[in-house]
Parts: structure tokens; sequence; C-alpha cells
């Protein structure tokens, strides 16, 4: 079973005594690869080729100006809203297509406004955004980043909408793929 990156980073920071999230993310740069310490617990319970499309994606936020977080790449876009927001973490999470299964665009556009609706009463900010695939032929699907979304609570919700995965990141701007619970 992989270790969580969480573990890993927090133990080497804790070591070198690291405090700021542009030391932290230097740090985080300098880890060796493969940036597999970037998939929290997911070999053991999804398909290689799921985990890898879901590593591949490009996750689109549509900010002004737009951006595109990768899995385990320094997101400096994600890191200045974070900053501009005084969010500590984001999580990006669709309620498209549960479990990878392809429903109707009026179910999926349904799904969707009910979790933007759900996040829109509890106060949450959020940004609509996409996460599209460059080259499998997988629709892209309409997503949101929800901004100061705890671990917990975005493992909560993508279970909630039936989700094999989520995107999620702290202050370090680099964007871990989660499993929910």
């Amino acid at each position: 079973m992989p270790r969580s990156p969480f573990k890993i980073l927090d133990k080497t920071l804790r070591s070198t005594g690291a405090e700021s999230a542009e030391l932290q993310r230097d740090i985080w740069n300098n880890l060796p690869e493969p940036r597999q310490l970037t998939i929290d617990k997911m070999t053991n319970a999804l398909p290689s080729d799921l985990i890898e499309a879901f590593t591949e994606t490009h996750y689109i936020v549509h900010h002004e100006p737009p951006f595109t977080m990768n899995i385990g790449v320094f997101c400096p876009d994600l890191e200045k809203l974070m900053a501009e927001r005084k969010a500590l973490c984001a999580a990006f999470i669709t309620a498209w297509n549960p479990f990878a299964q392809q429903l109707s665009d009026t179910e999926n556009k349904a799904r969707q406004h009910t979790m933007k609706a759900s996040l829109s009463q509890r106060g949450l900010a959020f940004i609509d955004g996409i996460g599209q695939h460059p080259g499998n032929g997988w629709p892209g699907e309409p997503s949101v980043l929800i901004l100061d979304m705890g671990r917990e609570a975005a493992k909560t919700l993508a279970g909630q909408y039936e989700q094999w995965a989520f995107v999620w990141a702290d202050q370090t701007a680099v964007p871990t793929l989660m499993q929910p619970d």
C-alpha cells in the first residue's frame, strides 16, 4: 500500500523545520520521483488505467484568467488564488458520471446543480471548472474548485456524489489525487 503523500511531506517538513508555503513547495518539488507520492491510497482500490487517466487529466479552473491544474505539479495560479482568498486548501470535485458511468447530460446537469446549490447553501466559495483528459475521448466533466474545503469534507462530498476520485491541494498548491473513504 502506498504511503500518504501528506505523511511523507509532513515528515520531510518536520525534519527541515519548514514553515512557509514557499519553503514547503520547494521541498515538495525536490522530493524524489516518481510523483506517485501525489496519489493517496488509490492503487489498491482502482484499476491502474483509471488512476492513469485521472492523473493525466487537466483540471481547468474557469477563473479570470483561467488556469489548469495537473496532479503532482505546483500550480502558481492556484497558489495566487488561495492567497488572494485567504484559503488554506481547495478541492476540485464533480457530480458528473458517478463511478465513471456515463449518464445523460440532463442527469449530470441536475446532479451538478444540486451539488452547487448545496455548496452555496453552506456558504462555501467555489469557482466553476472542468476536468478534461487531453486525449482519451472521455467527455469533459464540469466541476467546481471549492476554496477552504478540508480533506475530510472533500472526501465526504466526493463520496456523496459517488466519485472514484477528486483533486485536493493544501497551501503548497500541489494538486493531489485522492479517493473518498
